[in-house]
């Protein structure tokens, strides 16, 4: 009753009139997500705003008659529950006809540490090899590999090469290497599948098998593609204490900008690794600007700015992917001690001249940027968006406002509430999104015509506005139940 009268009541605001009010959120969204073609979009867009509320749905979802839809919900519901989803994984673990969902349920059950011991060994029995070797792989990394020796030497011997390579390094990790001549011709040999090189080089990683380290070094070759190699050189991360050195021989002998800055990141987290960046901090490229911003945001201040200021005026896009990457990191950790961010990122994102109102990767860094100082939130990083998006209208203020729609400040809201009567559509439509979000009324009007004017909005932002009115207005439970109910 209480949601019902609020409802009411918003609809009743005296500067709306009865016309602006064509439709209701919760029918439009059941529309929606009934329809073939719009139904998947809309379950992205819903993903995307990362509400918890909207969990029942999502849970309804993972036991649709639609495999692919389930797979899709199986994510979701642990993106939005982490280790709260724990129960809807079982059920499927336990019920669910398709094979490749029951090894998703398992596999984040063990990555949410959410299957105690015994539980995983009742998993032993099972029919299907894959199940038994993730339950077996997972007792192992317990430490609790002496009991399931058996099982791993009988699965080592499997015609599933996956299945096999994992049973063996499992193997490998109690102390029988014999099996290490077996793999060593699985990683060299150029026509094994990616995939399978892969998943090795991942066990090795979280692992941390020592004694594999020698796989992982014959996956770093030039032969490889970039993304076998980046799972090598983290593999060896893990399980080679000698990593830090040859990170820094690796970038040393390579011309690959986008290797050898990936390789710095890695390099950057490794143990030992201080030393080698400070090598390399003498370098006058990309990576010697990036080596000298990681020595100085471990220590903050003005030299920390000055040297994000630095990376940031590289032109490729990869150094300034790494240093956002890195601002987030250190915006989530701890935002009193990031504020060194605040003046770069504002000059960044002024001085950035976006050339296409087509999206580009350009678009989403500054949006990003955006986002990182809104989530930062000092009075500083405030006073710079908000007189960012009190400029001229441009491609920059777009992404500026976009970016706001990803912070998870409240403080945003006084930030929208500025361009919320823009005259640019972009402009407002994003202020009543974020306005709506944190449940501040006075993007409702906005809001409903995005919702209602289904000839001329796409489904992604209908679904969002439909949403956040709901949201607004108190309806958000009892709709989410609703349309979990209507999940066919």
């Amino acid at each position: 009753m209480l949601a019902t009268a609020l409802f009411s009541l918003l609809v009743a605001l005296p500067v709306m009139a009865p016309e602006d009010f064509p439709g209701d959120p919760l029918a439009t969204l059941s529309r929606t997500l009934a329809d073939p073609v719009d139904s998947q979009a809309a379950l992205v867009a819903l993903q995307a705003t990362r509400d918890k509320g909207l969990a029942p749905l999502f849970v309804a979802l993972c036991r649709s008659e639609e495999p692919a839809r389930r797979r899709f919900a199986l994510d979701a519901v642990v993106q939005l529950l982490g280790g709260e989803a724990a129960d809807t994984l079982r059920e499927r673990l336990q019920k669910d006809k398709s094979k490749s969902i029951r090894i998703a349920a398992m596999t984040h059950l063990i990555e949410l540490q959410a299957m105690d011991p015994q539980e995983i060994r009742l998993l032993l029995g099972s029919n299907d090899e894959e199940i038994q070797s993730l339950a077996a792989g997972a007792l192992a990394a317990l430490g609790q590999g002496q009991s399931v020796l058996g099982l791993l030497t009988s699965l080592a011997r499997s015609d599933n090469l996956a299945i096999s390579n994992a049973a063996k390094l499992a193997l490998v990790r109690l102390g029988y290497h014999e099996h290490l001549r077996s793999l060593q011709r699985v990683i060299s040999d150029e026509a094994t599948i990616e995939l399978v090189v892969l998943r090795l080089l991942e066990q090795i990683e979280d692992e941390g098998i020592a004694a594999a380290s020698d796989l992982a070094k014959r996956a770093t070759t030039a032969g490889r593609s970039v993304r076998v190699r980046m799972a090598a050189w983290r593999a060896l991360c893990q399980a080679d204490p000698s990593a830090a050195t040859l990170l820094y021989d690796a970038i040393s002998q390579t011309d690959h900008t986008v290797l050898s800055v990936r390789l710095l990141r890695l390099l950057s987290d490794c143990v030992g690794g201080k030393a080698k960046l400070g090598s390399l901090s003498r370098r006058q490229d990309s990576v010697g600007k990036l080596a000298r911003f990681e020595l100085a945001r471990r220590q903050g201040g003005g030299p920390a700015s000055e040297a994000i200021a630095a990376a940031l005026a590289c032109p490729h896009p990869i150094v300034v992917e790494y240093v956002l990457a890195r601002a987030a990191e250190d915006v989530e950790s701890g935002p009193s001690s990031a504020e060194f961010y605040v003046p770069a990122l504002l000059s960044f994102i002024k001085s950035y001249k976006l050339t296409s109102d087509q999206i580009r990767p350009e678009h989403y860094q500054l949006a990003t940027a955006s986002t990182i100082l809104a989530d930062l939130g000092t009075t500083e990083a405030m006073a710079g968006l908000k007189m960012l998006l009190a400029g001229r209208y441009s491609a920059n203020v777009r992404a500026v406002a976009a970016g706001l729609l990803r912070s998870k400040n409240k403080g945003v809201c006084e930030l929208a509430s500025g361009i919320l009567d823009s005259p640019y559509s972009e402009l407002s439509s994003d202020a009543a999104l974020v306005l709506c979000s944190f449940g501040d009324v006075a993007g409702v009007p906005k809001l409903r015509a995005l919702a209602f004017q289904s000839d001329k909005q796409v489904t992604s932002v209908q679904t969002m506005a439909c949403w956040y009115l709901l949201k607004t207005a108190g309806r958000s439970k009892l709709a989410a139940a609703k349309l979990a109910a209507q999940v066919r």
